[in-house]
């Protein structure tokens, strides 16, 4: 067997293990959709369409109300306690050298690449 023949088996059998696991693979997916599927319909089946489509509609009116109840009672107590809001203002640091202040700059037109676009025309 010449080395051409050993490189063409070699890439033979590399290529159909692979294809062999993506079959597998997909495979092992549609087994894993038709079985969750079939547990959604069973626990379906078992409340009742219509049952569980009004219980649905309960339990989101129920949040709305509670969502908004919320709200309001912070909202009130917020006002009640009379604070002023805190603003926090950023770290006033010393001020930059030269140098620093050269460098920053040279690093943001380097990202926005302000000195790099082509002209218009």
């Amino acid at each position: 067997m010449s080395q051409i023949d050993q490189s063409l088996l070699i890439t033979a059998i590399g290529m159909g293990l692979v294809f062999i696991l993506i079959i597998l693979l997909w495979g092992l997916m549609a087994i894993l959709v038709i079985i969750t599927n079939r547990w959604d319909f069973m626990a379906q089946a078992e409340e009742g369409e219509a049952e569980a489509g009004d219980a649905k509609a309960e339990i989101s009116m129920d949040l709305a109300v509670n969502k908004a109840s919320i709200v309001a009672i912070a909202v009130a107590a917020a006002l009640a306690s009379g604070q002023k809001i805190m603003h926090i203002a950023p770290m006033q640091s010393g001020g930059i050298s030269n140098w620093q202040a050269v460098t920053r700059a040279n690093t943001l037109a380097s990202i926005s690449s302000i000195f790099n676009r082509k002209p218009r025309g």
